[in-house]
């Protein structure tokens, strides 16, 4: 047998079978499509008997192909690959960059761009430009093999993005090809699908913007894309925002008498053709060098580093010429900054020997062959010290006031003073005189100069010369003492208390100092004891030790205090106690006390003393001084006398004698306020505190409580013990907190809790005010404040871009921070149209919140979505504006946090703004508003053909005429991740009476169309139900929307007739039956069913619903329920089949189907015989003459005429047959009983029928 197998069509082939029967060709039918390649394939197979040989040969026009039959499993629209393009197995993912040949390379092109235009060799750009990197790929032919050694699904290619760019994590498609990744470390990730294992050919282009990183400077920049094969550099100039044509700054040394000025030029970075720069000298100083570097400015135009290390060269980059500098060679043309250095020294001459103030400026000019002259000023002033000065003597706390420390400041101009240069000093007090041995001469950097070399002292009574034996060129500081020699009394005063002090150079220039001198030899101080109510007193007596005899003091206390007479203390400073009424006598006079000495202390003492004592204090009253005077006599009999007087000053809370407080603890919702009062001690008699609580704080049951307080010594106060049965009332009518106080002198503490538990916190502070009342007449108000963090305040938004994915900007939402009490709380969340809400992403979490109101998610709290809060979200299809809403179930009084993210729809390639209002409603005590606004920017970058704006029209029609528009139909559009699965609904909405459906605003890219709900009387294919692939392109301006047809069918069911051998019978005829027993007759002009009665069924319908050839029978437009199948006739040779099918229709995610197959209906054939009729003549071979020429018989089935008549003659020999005759009954399966009957038999003969 040779079999030949000829293919004759694109999509069909011929079987030709030749055997010992002769040659059958088979047509089958093509189920594949045929690649771009055509081919021609002939395949014999010869065999012997045994059938163990075979041979196969292929021929092409261009190529050759296997060609097979698809199977079952494999879908309608699969491709045929190519010979050699098998799909490979699944093999580990390999880095391509292995695998290409030396010299080759995946990227096949780079280009630098800035607003969609190539960047050209040295072009100057804005630091903040939106640079594109735009790359080139092909995958080489030797890739594309389909077999191990070529690519396959998982192959990914990395390189690293240029340097000085910022990096983000970013992914999208390429193509149909695969994906890339770029990675915020820079790298480049393509990764292909199993595209590349079937065809050729492939080649694509990615596209990434983003800014130069923050850490990039300004100036002279390549930008280095690293490529298989070598690098591709681009040169830019990054032109700072800011800089200048030209600055100059000074700095000076005035130790060192130089002058540095620095010209900075060029930080603008513009071009410049032979710059010159001129800088004249003022005046005053000697240039003593130029030096000229490169500079490096950031992108705003300021100055970050200087390159003193490769200084310009003179004669090779620039000339000078006087104070003429230009730029030669490599530098005649250049973008580059540069710093000029002019180093310059003071001339002496320059120096004011009166000090102060020397300023220097000058002006530097740039010029060159592009631009006008451009100038630039610098000034510095030098604070140059006097040649000579002198400060006001010091007191000498070792010798207690009678010495005083002179300084003279000598040559702080820092001049080159010549040999025996000198200084004169004259004292202009009579009772000064000089200390001769205290001299000192110090350089101000720290050299002490020595006596009799570096100098010569020479007094002449109230003078002194300084001589510098050897010059001087620095300054020195001329140290010495001298002593006041009159006893410092109250009578010391005017000019006899001044001292004064002249000096002069040897030049003649003069200058003095004087002041006055110091005459504290008695010392008042206070110390107030808050606890004891006292003030303690101590009098420092003879501070400067001079000898005194018949000394007395007189210490007059003001009207507040009250002298303790026992308190009084008087002792040697560092030494003994003196004895009262042996030592020292005190004598009391009202207000006044004397203390005086007694015995041998009365008759001589040059000692220090120290007298104490204590006084009560009156505790609100302001005036608290107390004045005391010293008297005595010298050696020579003379009278002296020193006087003091000091006043303390009492803390303020002492003097209110009433203080109020407050917190807020945010974790319970209390304010807790305290009153303390009493601070001075006074006696209570019916004393209270009353406490009106204002606005709608609430008062704590239980929550009052009395403490005392304690006061220590320093005036510090702390609680002490709690009052037990405190006498506390709260009156709710006016809610008021009422104290009575104990009697007696203590301070007392008052403390109660208020509550904003259940209200609506509109308030950021909250304000009471308590009353202190004693006796009769005394009476303090005290206010206090308390802040609440977030009061007022409802709700509260944040946002950035996803660190993960940088498709997305995540928000969060802190909603009620001032946890009030509220009910029917509704959040409108309203997003910049550049963003889409991920519904699934909402998510709201508890919070904790510590006492001082701080907030901070509580991830382990989850509140349910559709319990505790439901989100809904509008979106308008046509501009993509949406309005989340969201709910809060129930009564809220605490904190949430609510996040979600947003799909990022740039309106541009790189950076975008995304904006977002929120506001809350809500219903409490009163009703609650509250909004705000957060924007925040994000960076976005696109694969090829994307970025763009687009829009699309859908029209879904009928799939009959593909013209009808279908209303109602419910779609979604759905953005793909770079796997190109469903990320996002971006889009959803339902076909108008048009069958249109309008969606604008969207970015050109990959989508999937996703129908949920198909319109009456119609289902959901399974592409759409999926998702359809479709790709937006861009709007074109002046163009129509682009229209998306989109069609609907109406939902079929099936089922097959055949034999019991499972054999497919054609021509059996069908009805559906359904709920209400009324039977299916085809559909009405809106594709829904026609009922009618089983009668009343269509010739159309029957004929729709009989078996065709392959045995089935299809339904359309059944409506989701429970039907039954009834056979109405079987096909021929057949049984009908008696019994009812049940089955039923039901809608699966928008498909209408049947919810189990129904199984195949069989039908039994039936059983047939033949019944042979002969005619017998008994009329003796018709010797009568009378035999009719034909005769014809009827058949009876079970006694009933069947209507089939045979024909007997002499030319069928009397003979015939009846055949192919039911067995049995169709209907009730009994066997059918026949029987002949002649009809209108002969009259001359007799008719008997025999053998039924």
């Amino acid at each position: 047998m040779k079999l030949s197998v000829t293919k004759v069509g694109k999509d069909d082939q011929t079987f030709t079978v030749t055997g010992v029967n002769g040659t059958q060709e088979i047509l089958v039918p093509g189920q594949v499509r045929e690649s771009e390649t055509k081919a021609t394939t002939t395949k014999e197979i010869t065999a012997g008997d045994n059938g163990e040989s075979d041979q196969t040969s292929t021929t092409s026009e261009s190529s050759t192909s296997e060609v097979r039959p698809t199977t079952e499993s494999e879908t309608a629209d699969s491709t045929v690959a190519p010979e050699g393009k098998k799909a490979s197995a699944q093999a580990e993912p390999r880095k391509i960059n292995d695998l290409l040949h030396d010299g080759d390379s995946l990227i096949t092109g780079v280009d630098l761009k800035i607003d969609d235009k190539s960047v050209e060799e040295g072009q100057v750009i804005n630091p903040d430009a939106m640079i594109e990197l735009l790359y080139n790929w092909t995958i080489s032919e030797y890739l594309l093999t389909g077999d191990e050694n070529g690519l396959h699904a998982g192959d990914y290619y990395e390189t690293k993005l240029p340097e000085g760019i910022q990096f983000s994590n970013v992914s999208g498609s390429l193509g149909d090809y695969g994906t890339y990744e770029i990675k915020d470390d820079g790298t480049l990730r393509l990764t292909f699908n199993d595209k590349v294992e079937s065809e050729h050919d492939i080649k694509g282009t990615i596209s990434y913007m983003q800014h130069l990183d923050t850490d990039e400077n300004a100036g002279s920049t390549t930008i280095i894309f690293p490529v298989d094969g070598g690098d591709k550099k681009f040169n830019v100039v990054v032109k700072p925002e800011g800089g200048q044509s030209i600055s100059k700054a000074a700095t000076n040394n005035v130790k060192e008498s130089k002058v540095t000025w620095e010209v900075s030029i060029n930080t603008n970075l513009e071009t410049l053709n032979n710059a010159t720069v001129t800088d004249p000298m003022p005046e005053g100083l000697n240039l003593t060098g130029v030096k000229v570097y490169r500079q490096t400015v950031d992108k705003n135009g300021k100055v970050v580093s200087v390159d003193k290390d490769h200084p310009l060269i003179e004669g090779k980059d620039y000339t000078k010429d006087g104070n003429v500098i230009k730029f030669i060679n490599d530098y005649a043309k250049t973008n580059d900054s540069f710093q000029l250095v002019y180093e310059t020294t003071v001339k002496d001459s320059a120096i004011p020997a009166a000090g102060g103030d020397v300023k220097f400026n000058n002006t530097a000019t740039l010029k060159d062959d592009n631009t006008d002259e451009q100038s630039a000023k610098a000034e510095t002033t030098m604070t140059y010290g006097k040649l000579i000065d002198k400060t006001f003597g010091k007191t000498d706390d070792d010798n207690y006031g009678t010495v005083y420390k002179w300084q003279i400041k000598y040559n702080y101009g820092n001049k080159n003073l010549p040999a025996n240069s000198h200084v004169t000093d004259t004292l202009g007090n009579k009772n000064l005189e000089f200390i001769q041995d205290s001299i000192v001469v110090k350089t101000v950097s720290g050299k002490t100069l020595e006596k009799g070399k570096d100098y010569t002292v020479i007094f002449d009574g109230q003078s002194m010369k300084v001589n510098f034996t050897n010059g001087i060129d620095e300054a020195v500081n001329i140290d010495y003492k001298t002593k006041f020699n009159k006893i410092i009394d109250d009578d010391v005063k005017g000019d006899e208390a001044k001292l004064t002090n002249s000096v002069k150079t040897d030049t003649g220039y003069e200058t003095g100092s004087e002041g006055t001198i110091n005459t504290d030899g008695l010392v008042k101080e206070a110390n107030i004891d808050y606890d004891k109510r006292k003030i303690n007193w101590t009098i420092t007596i003879n501070k400067f030790k001079y000898e005194m005899a018949n000394w007395y003091l007189e210490d007059t206390l003001s009207k507040n205090l009250t002298l303790d007479p026992d308190s009084i203390v008087l002792k040697e400073q560092g030494g003994k106690t003196l004895v009262k009424d042996i030592d020292y006598k005190v004598t009391m006079d009202g207000q006044k006390f004397k203390v005086e000495f007694l015995g041998d202390l009365k008759k001589d003492t040059d000692k220090t003393y120290v007298l104490t004592y204590t006084t009560d204090f009156a505790r609100r009253e302001g005036d608290l001084s107390n004045g005391a005077s010293s008297h005595w006599q010298d050696h020579s009999g003379d009278n002296h006398t020193n006087t003091t007087e000091h006043k303390p000053n009492i803390k303020n809370e002492y003097k209110a004698d009433a203080t109020k407080g407050g917190t807020y603890n945010a974790q319970n919702k209390h304010i807790t306020w305290t009153t303390k009062v009493n601070y001075t001690q006074d006696a209570l008699k019916g004393a209270m505190i009353t406490d009106p609580i204002i606005g709608n704080q609430d008062y704590v049951d239980g929550s009052a409580k009395l403490y005392e307080v304690k006061i220590i010594a320093n005036g510090n106060v702390s609680r002490g013990a709690e009052v037990t049965n405190a006498d506390i009332a709260y009156d709710s009518a006016s809610k008021t907190v009422t104290a009575k106080l104990p009697d007696g002198n203590k301070a007392y503490d008052l403390v109660f809790e208020t509550s904003l538990e259940g209200k609506v916190i509109d308030q950021s502070q909250y304000k009471n005010t308590a009353t202190y009342k004693n006796g009769a007449t005394y009476q303090k108000d005290v206010t206090a404040t308390v802040n609440v963090k977030h009061g007022n305040v409802f709700v509260d938004k944040s946002g950035k871009q996803d660190p993960n994915n940088a498709n997305y900007v995540t928000w969060a939402v802190t909603i009620n921070p001032s946890q009030s009490t509220m009910s029917n709380v509704v959040i409108t969340d309203t997003p910049s149209i550049n963003q889409v809400l991920a519904e699934d992403s909402f998510a709201i979490y508890g919070t904790k919140v510590d006492q001082a109101g701080n907030i901070t998610k509580d991830a382990s709290v989850v509140l349910g979505k559709g319990k505790d809060y439901t989100v809904d979200i509008e979106t308008n299809n046509e501009i993509g504006q949406q309005v989340a809403t969201i709910k809060m179930n129930g009564t809220i009084d605490k904190a949430y946090i609510m996040e979600y993210k947003a799909l990022i729809m740039p309106e541009n390639n790189g950076e975008n703004t995304l904006t977002n209002k929120i506001s809350i409603k809500g219903d409490g005590q009163k009703e609650v508003e509250g909004n705000t606004e957060e924007s925040t920017k994000v960076v976005v970058s696109i694969g090829t053909g994307e970025g763009s704006k687009s829009s699309v029209n859908i029209v879904k029609v009928d799939a009959d005429d593909n013209k009808t528009p279908l209303k109602g139909a419910e779609l979604e559009l759905w953005s793909v991740d770079k796997d190109g699965k469903k990320q996002q609904i971006v889009r959803s909405g339902v076909t108008n009476k048009k069958g249109e459906l309008k969606f604008g605003n969207l970015r050109a890219t990959n989508y999937l169309l996703v129908e949920t709900k198909a319109p009456a009387g119609y289902t959901i294919s399974d592409e759409l139900k999926n998702g359809k692939k479709i790709k937006l392109e861009a709007d074109k301006e002046g163009q129509e929307v682009a229209t998306l047809k989109i069609e609907n069918a109406v939902p079929e069911i099936s089922f097959n007739k055949v034999d019991i051998k499972g054999k497919a019978l054609a021509g059996a005829v069908f009805a559906i039956k359904n709920e209400d027993s009324r039977y299916y007759n085809g559909l009405k002009a809106d594709k829904t069913v026609k009922w009618a009665e089983r009668g009343e069924i269509s010739a159309d319908t029957k004929t729709a619903l009989t078996s065709d050839e392959n045995g089935k029978v299809t339904v359309k437009g059944l409506p989701v329920g429970e039907y039954q199948l009834v056979e109405l006739s079987a096909p021929d040779g057949y049984e009908k089949s008696d019994k009812t099918i049940d089955f039923e229709v039901v809608n699966k995610d928008g498909q209408i189907k049947l919810k189990d197959a129904i199984a195949d209906v069989e039908n039994e054939a039936s059983q047939f015989v033949d019944i042979p009729i002969e005619k017998v003549w008994n009329d003796k071979d018709n010797q009568d003459g009378i035999r009719p020429v034909k005769v014809t018989v009827e058949l009876h089935a079970d006694g009933k005429a069947s209507g089939k008549t045979v024909e007997l003659n002499t030319e069928n020999d009397w003979k015939a047959s009846f055949k192919k005759l039911r067995k049995t009954d169709a209907s009730t399966k009994e066997e059918i009983k026949y029987t002949v009957k002649e009809v209108d038999p002969d009259k001359n003969y007799k008719s008997d029928v025999t053998g039924t």
